[in-house]
């Protein structure tokens, strides 16, 4: 295997890592950040429907993995607990919620590249010549699956209003001593 795929495995292991670890206990409220990572999500979503999303059916999986992440997500911040402490103000997540989420992408994630053989010897293939890792289009083979597409947006989606809401509901936040 090509060196190149034991580093993008370390930093996926690394982020789902870090994922977890924000799912799991209080987590200090820095808006800036939250902020970062919507936008962040919001480019990968319109990056995965640029690459991948042809057909009608990719954009209608589109539109109900973004509404099913929407949804998913209000309930997550009817459960999110937040408090102040001093000047600074933390939030809980509820860790069903962040977690049941990060297992289906994952889970699809894996189930695309190991349901698709052509896509998996098309990226061995490629190593195996020497090509660059770029040589195989991911981001259109990922995108290319409706289910792939509703799902990687319901993933994007929830994190995206998830985030929004902290923001707006942290403002409410009255300091402690106030």
């Amino acid at each position: 295997m090509h060196p190149a795929t034991y580093i993008l495995v370390a930093v996926v292991l690394f982020g789902l890592y870090r994922r977890v670890a924000r799912t799991i206990g209080p987590q200090p409220l820095r808006t800036r950040s939250l902020y970062w990572r919507i936008a962040l999500y919001a480019a990968l979503s319109l990056l995965v429907l640029d690459a991948g999303a042809t057909a009608p059916l990719d954009w209608l999986a589109a539109a109900v993995g973004l509404a099913a992440g929407a949804l998913v997500a209000v309930y997550a911040l009817r459960a999110t607990k937040f408090e102040a402490r001093g000047p600074a103000i933390f939030y809980t997540v509820h860790p069903y919620f962040g977690i049941a989420m990060l297992v289906l992408f994952v889970a699809r994630v894996v189930e695309r590249f190991v349901a698709s053989p052509k896509l998996m010897a098309e990226l061995v293939s490629s190593q195996a010549q020497g090509a660059s890792p770029h040589a195989v289009n991911l981001m259109g083979a990922y995108g290319s699956d409706p289910w792939s597409v509703g799902l990687f947006l319901a993933f994007t989606g929830y994190w995206i209003y998830y985030y929004v809401g902290v923001a707006r509901a942290a403002q409410q936040v009255p300091e402690v001593g106030s």
